[in-house]
């Protein structure tokens, strides 16, 4: 990380000074805090966030043919191949 950061700084930086781990909300917003990003920067950034996730979420149906518990290998390895056949299957993590 650079030590001395402007207050703006790019979402480039912001991206390679993050870890390759998957952390909470709260936590992100630390990280930017500490980079000297400011509160406005990240209203903006999370705006983008929301609207990024929102854009890939698909709405739930009302049925499916196949609900299976457990997205590990086995789990998504089962729904891809149900999924193939035309079957309407839920993956739950």
């Amino acid at each position: 990380m650079k030590e001395n950061v402007p207050h703006t700084v790019p979402i480039s930086e912001v991206s390679a000074a993050a870890p390759a781990e998957r952390f909470g909300r709260r936590a992100f917003l630390a990280k930017l805090t500490a980079l000297g990003v400011s509160a406005t920067g990240m209203a903006m950034f999370s705006d983008y966030v929301n609207a990024a996730e929102s854009s890939q979420r698909t709405p739930l149906q009302g049925s499916y043919d196949y609900i299976i518990v457990g997205a590990g290998s086995a789990g998504c390895l089962l729904a891809d191949r149900l999924s193939a056949t035309g079957t309407s299957v839920l993956l739950v993590h």
